[in-house]
Order: structure tokens, then sequence, then C-alpha cells
């Protein structure tokens, strides 16, 4: 076993690392077994947790942390500015608003039942989940119900900004007016959506909104319509992408997606309406 002294740049008696060099090595080394360190897990529970309420544990949470949540219903607007990933039992279910404003946010298995009261200052529509301009999410296995199908109103499962970029995979949404609004703008910054193997049911449009974006659509099943509805709406500027990023047209889109109802609107394409 060898007993290495440093002092003033020597290590045994023979010259070494400079000790400013040596400081600045040993920060490095630690900040790159912190990279590798676990993820802290939160938990969120009624009762027994970390914390009883979503926000408060995304408010004591940290970049990159994972937060669980055990079954309940959780009344209260939940405001995600950090990149975390929230992961939901079954059975919990959000009375309220789900805003994110920052890249790398995932969230798995969550319910959400918009309400009139459900709205985010200046937008008028009651809202699920509020995905701001400069957000990247992923959305898998979320539920957004509406509650009364007779009493759809202007309830959105997700409403984006432009600019934002988000997934949506093995999702539902119904009794809504609209399921996923991907909400570009001309001239702004092109929202990027892709929504893959979700199933909208008695909405009113399934996807729209979609002007100035870029969307992937595919493998989505869109059952029974609100009359005069679409499943999939199409603004202006948009442009539709395959699941390899080949451009396609509005056809393609009837094609890989499913279309159970007889009446109302596939495919709406509002791009030649002036």
């Amino acid at each position: 076993m060898h007993n290495n002294y440093y002092y003033n740049g020597v290590i045994n008696g023979k010259k070494g690392l400079p000790s400013a060099l040596l400081i600045i090595l040993l920060i490095t080394a630690t900040m790159v077994a912190c990279d590798d360190s676990p993820v802290r897990v939160i938990m969120v529970a009624k009762s027994g947790g970390e914390y009883d309420t979503i926000q408060a544990a995304i408010d004591g949470a940290e970049n990159g942390n994972t937060i669980l949540i055990e079954a309940g219903t959780y009344t209260e607007n939940v405001y995600i500015n950090k990149r975390l990933t929230l992961k939901a039992d079954a059975d919990v279910i959000v009375d309220g608003t789900v805003q994110i404003t920052v890249e790398d946010v995932k969230i798995e298995g969550l319910t959400v039942k918009p309400k009139a009261t459900h709205r985010i200052p200046g937008i008028s529509s009651p809202i699920a989940f509020f995905v701001g301009a400069r957000a990247k999410v992923s959305f898998d296995n979320v539920i957004v119900d509406g509650g009364n199908p007779d009493n759809i109103g202007t309830k959105k499962g997700i409403k984006a900004m432009p600019g934002a970029a988000f997934t949506v995979k093995n999702s539902t949404f119904e009794n809504l007016k609209t399921g996923i609004f991907v909400n570009g703008i001309k001239e702004s910054t092109r929202t990027t959506m892709a929504a893959d193997d979700n199933t909208f049911t008695n909405n009113w449009a399934g996807i729209g909104g979609t002007e100035s974006s870029d969307v992937t659509i595919t493998n989505n099943t869109f059952e029974s319509i609100a009359p005069g509805g679409e499943g999939i709406g199409l603004g202006e500027g948009v442009v539709m992408y395959d699941a390899e990023g080949t451009a396609i047209d509005e056809n393609a889109l009837e094609d890989t997606n499913t279309f159970t109802y007889t009446e109302g609107n596939k495919v709406k394409d509002y791009r030649d309406i002036t």
C-alpha cells in the first residue's frame, strides 16, 4: 500500500501537480460523480408521503427529479417550472389545470377533468394541460375527461402555445371541444407535435388549431364526433409528416389513423378557406 502525501505540489518528495490544479481536478471529478448519482424520487400521497400536494412536491424538487403520485383526487392547479418527471397511479385525478413552462418534462398516467373554473389567466377556455411557448413535454397514458357528454362547452385537453414541442401517446381525450389544440401562429416559431396511439371520443375536434405547425399524427382512433365536428383540422401553414419524417398530405392522414364514425369530417382542411 502506498501512502502519498501532498504538499505544495510535491508527492513523496517528487514534483507533482500544483495545488490549484489538484483542486480543480477534484472539483471536476466530484461533478462527474454527481452526474451519475441516482435520480431523487419524491413521493406524493394524501397521507404518509413526503408531500401531500403535487405543487408542494414540485416546489421542493430539483431539476431531474421524479415525482411519484399515489392514488387520490388532488384539488389544485399545478405549475411545472422545473425539468421533472411526474408519474401517477391509475387512480390519480387532478381537479385543476396543469401548466408547463420548461423543457424536458415527462407526464405519465395522470387524469385531469377540466371544469369551467379551470382557466389560465388571459385564456377564456377551460384547459386540462397548458404547454407554454418554450416548453417541451412528453405525455404518456394521460386521460382528459370533460365530463358531461351533452355539454362539451369550450373545454380543451391539451393546449400548446406557439413554439412549444410536445408528444402525446397512449392517451385518451373525451367530452371536449378539442382534444389537442396545437395553436401555431403565422410568422411565429413553429409548434411541433407528435400524436401516436391515442383515442378521441365525443370531441368536437380530436386534433385542431394546427396553424403554422409541424405535426405527426399516426395510429390514433377517432370515435364519435360531436355534430359538425372533425377528427383532425388542418390550419393554414400546417405541414404533416409520417413516422419516418417524410412530408405527407391530408389523404395519408386518413390512411394512417382510424375513424369509426359516419357523420362529421375525418380530416377537415381549412388551408384554402379565405
